[in-house]
């Protein structure tokens, strides 16, 4: 069975935020490192990464419970 692979703006509309966030979030390391094809340096998404963007965007969402802080810790 082949893998599906989801691109930056499947995790966005997903997540209901900017693409912009999903890279963020990477970049933070809310959701795991993510491999890029080497054809065409389009990041390869999982189906991991599409519920790691979820359950971070569901944490992440202002106001944050117990502060900013808090959550991130």
């Amino acid at each position: 069975m082949e893998k599906k692979i989801y691109h930056t703006h499947d995790l966005a509309v997903a997540a209901k935020c900017h693409v912009n966030t999903v890279m963020r979030f990477e970049e933070q390391g809310f959701i795991s490192p993510v491999p890029r094809n080497p054809k065409n340096n389009y990041r390869e998404f999982t189906e991991r990464n599409l519920q790691e963007m979820i359950l971070a965007r569901l944490a992440l969402v202002y106001p944050y419970p117990g502060g900013k802080r808090t959550v991130l810790d």
